[in-house]
């Protein structure tokens, strides 16, 4: 069992697990390029033996069922996962292929984080094919064992590595640690874009905790202020809902899944610009006069009927995450 806990015979398995040791950076994307090719081959001959709808998704259209684990509608499923497994393996084999014609990228720490990912991926598809094809009576043409969920003693050793910035025990930690931090983000832009830095109950002068998701409707359904349109409330709650399987299960499955939510919230963290005014908070534009006069009372009524406790107070920030125009 290799570093990313992989066992399967494949030359492309091998080719991204050995190619620092074995493989000229000369020789690198010729060889890439070619195991590429005949491995999507492979993948697109597997799934279309399959009794599958044979309809393409989009990314919008993968991104409303992908994030749904359950596996009670099973043909649902497997068409959802293909799909998206297909389209990341496509679109980070291009991400890759950026490096070509630059020099020392075997020094490069982003590229070979790239191939880290990428060979997991690859892995984690051809484990899902195995699924299925198994299920359907298909002898399937590779086995492959996964490991697919860290542990506690990996968890713990992971954190006490990652404070003092050195990599986690495991690879694997990598794709857990990546997730936290996308349900993090979530949490912490839509409490930010709000100005909220914490909110008191007033009666004991303690912290109130709001659950991460409870903010979405009062910033989504507000005519005041202005997400980028790319957005749909209901993927970036299912999105929210996702990242538990990871982070209180500890599974490392359908990785695929990661780089899809990347794509489907950077337009909510892109900075941007408005009437001459730029910000890295640029995604986001609320009414300057509705946030310095009305928002806060609003907000207090909203998350009164979330709590139960009208005697709240909210601590602002200096600055909220978004542009006041």
């Amino acid at each position: 069992m290799d570093y990313l806990g992989i066992l399967c015979k494949s030359e492309l398995t091998n080719f991204l697990m050995y190619y620092l040791n074995y493989i000229n950076e000369n020789e690198f994307f010729d060889i890439f390029k070619r195991l590429y090719k005949e491995s999507k081959n492979e993948i697109i001959n597997r799934i279309s033996n399959l009794q599958m709808n044979k309809k393409k998704y989009n990314l919008k259209q993968i991104a409303k069922k992908v994030f749904n684990d359950d596996k009670r509608e099973l043909n649902m499923y497997y068409k959802v996962q293909t799909e998206a497994m297909m389209y990341v393996f496509e679109d980070y084999y291009n991400i890759i292929c950026e490096y070509d014609n630059q020099k020392n990228i075997y020094n490069n720490q982003q590229f070979n984080g790239c191939l880290k990912y990428y060979s997991y991926l690859y892995g984690n598809i051809l484990m899902l094919l195995y699924e299925i094809e198994s299920r359907n009576g298909i002898k399937p043409i590779r086995e492959v064992i996964i490991k697919n969920r860290v542990n506690s003693f990996e968890t713990f050793n992971s954190s006490m590595l990652l404070k003092n910035d050195l990599n986690p025990f495991s690879p694997l930690l990598s794709f857990n640690n990546s997730v936290f931090l996308i349900r993090q983000s979530i949490e912490l832009k839509l409490k930010n874009i709000l100005g909220i830095d914490y909110i008191i109950n007033t009666d004991n002068g303690n912290l109130i905790g709001i659950p991460g998701d409870k903010l979405l409707d009062f910033v989504f359904d507000n005519s005041k202020i202005e997400i980028p349109n790319t957005l749909e409330k209901d993927i970036i709650r299912n999105i929210h809902k996702w990242t538990q399987i990871f982070i209180h299960g500890g599974f490392i499955t359908n990785i695929w899944q990661i780089h899809i939510t990347h794509k489907i919230l950077f337009s909510l963290f892109e900075p941007n610009c408005h009437m001459n005014t730029w910000s890295i908070y640029g995604s986001v534009k609320i009414q300057k006069y509705y946030y310095d006069n009305e928002l806060e009372n609003e907000l207090i009524y909203y998350l009164a009927k979330i709590i139960g406790n009208n005697k709240i107070k909210i601590q602002k920030l200096n600055n909220p995450e978004a542009i006041l125009y």
